[in-house]
């Protein structure tokens, strides 16, 4: 008998290690399956419903989530407008919230995507915020950072 009742809760124990974050088990759901579906639209839907559910039972941290996974969706996309917008919505909730760590989680996963796609362009065109500075011309070397500007001074001599 008294096995039984160890076994029982050896298996509640172990199921809420699986719940990295500590929200509540109905929301890591929904964040685990926007997560696995991140690179298709059925993440905005789990991200939304994340975000709505766990502002109707005012879990913060899970709010946060939502919002993360709506940043990581658009970087997906690739295209700078959407990964700004959805940054910045990100850090409002964040902040809101008192959640530092995706205030400044999503200021890093915008500054890694601009790193990673070619954000030199100043030129702050339509078309360069919806093709990801692809399209754009090559800037001039005076309106580029002091050491990219040595490099290409360098490059060219």
């Amino acid at each position: 008998m008294v096995l039984l009742i160890v076994i029982s809760g050896l298996g509640s124990f172990i199921y809420a290690q699986n719940n990295p974050y500590k929200i509540k088990d109905s929301l890591y759901e929904l964040y685990e399956l926007g997560y696995n579906n991140i690179s298709n639209e059925k993440c905005l839907i789990y991200a939304d419903s994340l975000y709505r559910q766990s502002a109707r039972d005012n879990d913060k941290k899970a709010q946060c989530l939502g919002a993360v996974l709506r940043v990581r969706y658009a970087t997906r996309r690739n295209n700078l407008a959407d990964v700004q917008r959805e940054a910045e919505f990100a850090r409002k909730v964040a902040r809101r919230n008192g959640f530092d760590r995706y205030y400044y989680y999503a200021y890093q996963v915008e500054i890694v995507w601009l790193l990673n796609h070619d954000s030199t362009c100043t030129c702050r065109s339509p078309k360069c915020l919806t093709t990801s500075h692809l399209q754009c011309p090559t800037p001039a070397a005076e309106s580029l950072p002091t050491n990219r500007r040595l490099f290409l001074n360098d490059s060219t001599s």
